[in-house]
């Protein structure tokens, strides 16, 4: 099993296309506001809030997850994801 991580965060205006922080930070406090966590585990994902007692139907609970989680370094995945991709077509293109 591989638990993959989705960020968010609000970006500093001097690297910001929109520059738009009061917006960014909005949507970022709506993401992480109970309402939005509960319209998360409805779209089949599961919550950032530990303990969350609620889980995606057809799911397990997040600790489960956890315990099954075998660990990605993202940061390998990340630098080697050329090679990776290679080595992923190569593994399933049928010869």
């Amino acid at each position: 099993m591989v638990l993959i991580p989705s960020t968010v965060m609000t970006v500093a205006e001097e690297h910001s296309a929109n520059v738009n922080t009061e917006a960014c930070e909005a949507v970022e406090q709506w993401l992480l506001s109970e309402e939005a966590q509960k319209l998360i585990l409805e779209g089949y994902m599961h919550s950032v809030f530990a303990g969350m007692e609620e889980y995606p139907h057809n799911s397990v609970p997040t600790e489960e997850l956890i315990e099954k989680d075998f660990g990605v370094d993202w940061d390998n995945a990340y630098h080697n994801r050329e090679a990776i991709n290679t080595a992923w077509t190569e593994i399933v293109t049928a010869k």
